[in-house]
């Protein structure tokens, strides 16, 4: 009993394996992403540019997970309107991730959203409303707003 006991020991320590996330200071990491959340506006597209400058680009949300932590993050800021990845600017109504162009497989919009306001919305935010409810919604790419970068995390080995 006891040699198993220091085998599980031996196993413990020196035979694990461990990824961990690391996310460059001022980043957050979650699940394999690390976001970065401005203290800075900017309009959609200048948003888009200063993320790939950082190495990643504005968000693109896949899951309800990762919507749900945007969205908790987001309630902790000032600021009703941050910038996320996706437009219609090619075809109205037709809404696409700018990076990768795929289609939309999850949405999350608000009530009455998209509405193209003024026929002149066609990039997308996450939108805090008076309740504190947090969802999608178009906005003028114009608008200089907060945004938030998503990047990959980098995976670092641990063995211990």
């Amino acid at each position: 009993m006891k040699t198993l006991h220091i085998f599980i020991l031996y196993l413990s320590f020196y035979c694990l394996d461990v990824k961990a996330i690391d996310c460059p200071a001022g980043w957050v990491d979650h699940d394999t992403s690390c976001y970065h959340f401005s203290h800075d506006t900017e309009p959609w597209m200048l948003a888009q540019m200063v993320c790939e400058g950082l190495g990643g680009h504005l968000p693109e949300i896949e899951t309800a997970l990762e919507d749900h932590f945007l969205s908790n993050e987001v309630k902790k800021l000032t600021g009703p309107y941050f910038w996320i990845g996706g437009s219609d600017l090619s075809v109205e109504g037709e809404w696409k991730w700018w990076t990768t162009k795929e289609a939309l497989s999850y949405t999350n919009w608000l009530p009455s959203e998209p509405s193209n306001g003024a026929g002149n919305e066609n990039c997308m935010s996450l939108k805090r409303i008076s309740n504190g409810t947090v969802g999608w919604n178009d906005y003028r790419c114009s608008v200089a707003t907060y945004y938030i970068c998503e990047k990959q995390a980098e995976q670092t080995d641990i063995v211990g």
